[in-house]
């Protein structure tokens, strides 16, 4: 659809460019008392059409460069919140600390728990804790919704990092398990995020300034274009070979 419309707006910048060279091909007869629809307005509109779409062009390109670079930089985070679990379940710490590790884990790789488990049980090699042997009261299903989106990973792993930092066994010799390493991985997760929110914004204030010089329904290029057809028809008849000349020059507003 992207494809389409982009096409679409560089349709409606090449019919008005066609539609300007005919007015000018009137031999000095177009001569509209309406300022919008003057040749030297329809240049500058023409002009204003052109740099709004280049505008909106770069700054999806801006966009979809910062958005491939924070696709890169989170790609390895769920191998490496693995490694981190296992580093802290072989520490030596205590259970409670993997306990609260593994629920902050959970929420990096958008797991489910499996079960409502004690903190004890989770400790116990990574393992789900085995069922009961004698029956007992139902455990209410555990209401959880999977946390993907890229700023809720980048705030939970900081948040991993936090815990681990507090715990004095938790002493990898890996570099890239180590809490200088984890602390420059969660920064640079979060300002990938900033850059893409912030380049979205650029992107879609460029497609506002595209779409009100293009798409205005007062002067708009698409507006003004059928009232340029309009005052041709006035001026020539509807049979004539001028307004026959432009009449076929396809105008629509494109949605984003």
């Amino acid at each position: 659809m992207s494809t389409i419309n982009e096409s679409g707006h560089a349709k409606n910048l090449a019919n008005f460019q066609a539609l300007i060279i005919s007015c000018m091909g009137y031999n000095g007869r177009y001569n509209p008392s309406n300022g919008n629809l003057t040749i030297k307005s329809l240049q500058d509109l023409y002009q204003l059409g052109v740099d709004a779409l280049n505008a909106a062009h770069q700054a999806k390109t801006v966009f979809d460069n910062v958005t491939n670079n924070r696709k890169q930089a989170f790609a390895g985070l769920t191998a490496l919140t693995l490694k981190i679990t296992n580093a802290l379940m072989a520490s030596g710490t205590t259970a409670d600390v993997v306990a609260d590790a593994k629920v902050i884990t959970r929420k990096i790789l958008g797991r489910r728990a499996k079960a409502v488990e004690t903190k004890a049980a989770a400790a116990t090699n990574g393992t789900e804790p085995a069922p009961p042997a004698s029956p007992a009261v139902p455990t209410p299903k555990s209401i959880s919704v999977s946390q993907l989106s890229f700023d809720n990973k980048a705030d939970h792993l900081n948040k991993l990092v936090i815990l681990l930092a507090e715990q004095p066994e938790y002493a990898p010799n890996e570099t890239e398990l180590q809490i200088p390493a984890l602390r420059t991985m969660a920064g640079g997760l979060k300002e990938a995020n900033q850059q893409v929110v912030a380049k979205f914004v650029d992107w879609n204030n460029a497609r506002i300034e595209r779409d009100r010089v293009m798409y205005n329904t007062t002067d708009g290029m698409v507006q003004v274009a059928k009232e340029v057809k309009i005052y041709v028809k006035s001026l020539y008849g509807n049979n004539s070979p001028q307004y026959q000349q432009i009449i076929g020059l396809q105008f629509k507003a494109v949605k984003i």
